[in-house]
């Protein structure tokens, strides 16, 4: 049995060399591919805050962090799916701080208005129905029906399995319909139906 040699160097103090550096996304860079995913990310946003402005809000806010993060970001990875995560958790922490800050709403400042017509009266109610469902399972179905991306595409910018995905989507879809339609008849078995 040969020992192995002690005098060859084989790196720092002994140590093996250090693997090259990863590549970093430059502002430009950063820049383009954050345009291109804003729908998205505005999306993922949305799905946790239910409100438009906010979601804006959320978005910008979560491109400083990212930025500030950019020498986390490999550039071989989604990018979408990393900067998905990031929007996700900046709208979690926005929504806990104005809890904190509002305390809880009263019954009539969640009432809709007396004088608002039909389509601002189904808004409120679909903006309801999409409230009552959990963060995922609504981020599921918006990316899913508002911006027709694969399970597989939501599956990575939500970190879930891809099955998941699909399940997430299915149930809220059906629950959305059973809140907005509820003495609809659904067909056989209430939920079943055909897709």
């Amino acid at each position: 049995m040969e020992h192995p040699r002690h005098d060859i160097p084989s790196g720092r103090a002994g140590l093996p060399p250090a693997p090259p550096p990863v590549a970093r996304l430059t502002n430009d860079e950063f820049g383009e591919k954050f345009r291109s995913a804003w729908r998205v990310l505005w999306c993922v946003a949305a799905s946790v805050t239910v409100d438009r402005a906010s979601a804006d809000d959320v978005v910008q806010e979560a491109a400083v962090v990212a930025l500030g993060k950019l020498d986390e970001f490999d550039p071989a990875t989604n990018f979408t799916a990393w900067m998905a995560q990031i929007v996700r958790f900046v709208a979690l922490n926005q929504g806990r701080k104005a809890a904190r800050r509002r305390g809880l709403e009263s019954a009539d400042d969640a009432a809709p208005g007396r004088h608002e017509s039909r389509h601002d009266a189904l808004d409120h109610r679909v903006e309801a129905a999409l409230e009552g469902l959990d963060e995922t399972p609504r981020a599921c179905l918006i990316m899913r029906t508002v911006l027709g991306m694969s399970f597989k595409d939501i599956a990575a910018a939500l970190g879930i399995p891809e099955g998941t995905a699909m399940s997430h989507a299915f149930r809220a879809r059906h629950a959305m319909r059973d809140r907005l339609l509820p003495n609809a008849d659904h067909g056989a078995g209430g939920t079943g139906g055909a897709r």
